[in-house]
């Protein structure tokens, strides 16, 4: 049985996240969404809001043999927990890919059987991230379009909220 493993902050989840998902639920198995909670970043959503972002939307798009987990620590050893062989990374653009290759070998050298399939984002979500999300949302901005309509309204409003605190 083939599984990957597609992990990320998702603060919030994109609908280009959710196009590298049903992408990736078509190679794989099983994929496991896995959360991660980056010291570096600030988190607007907690792990668990996250998490059931991204299981609204799976289950919205009726996508079956995908599951959210969350994690801390090293992707080798969430990886490992779950029985996943391969790592699943969107790529938008070349600095995206610049990361990504160093992240791959990183992985590779904690754990050798551990390998990497990059997704290039469609054309159409290239200009979609969760931070240009974030800004726009903070400042009332419609976010519609950019992340899963069944989360557009419980993400807009906790991103006017956060904007309003600041």
């Amino acid at each position: 049985m083939a599984v990957g493993i597609f992990a990320g902050s998702f603060d919030p989840f994109t609908v280009g996240h959710l196009d590298i998902v049903k992408r990736a639920s078509g190679i794989f198995d099983v994929v496991y969404v896995a959360v991660l909670t980056n010291s570096k970043k600030t988190s607007v959503f907690t792990k668990d809001e996250r998490v059931k972002q991204i299981c609204n939307a799976v289950e919205d798009e009726e996508i079956c043999n995908v599951s959210a987990i969350s994690f801390e620590g090293l992707l080798v050893d969430c990886a490992k927990s779950v029985g996943a062989t391969c790592t699943i990374r969107g790529v938008r653009s070349p600095t995206d890919f610049d990361y990504e290759y160093i992240m791959a070998q990183t992985n590779k050298y904690l754990c050798g059987e551990l390998e990497t399939v990059v997704l290039l984002a469609r054309p159409e979500y290239l200009h979609i991230s969760s931070s240009i999300v974030k800004e726009l949302g903070i400042h009332s901005a419609s976010i519609k379009g950019l992340v899963p309509e069944i989360n557009e309204s419980i993400v807009a409003e906790r991103l006017k909220e956060y904007g309003r605190k600041r």
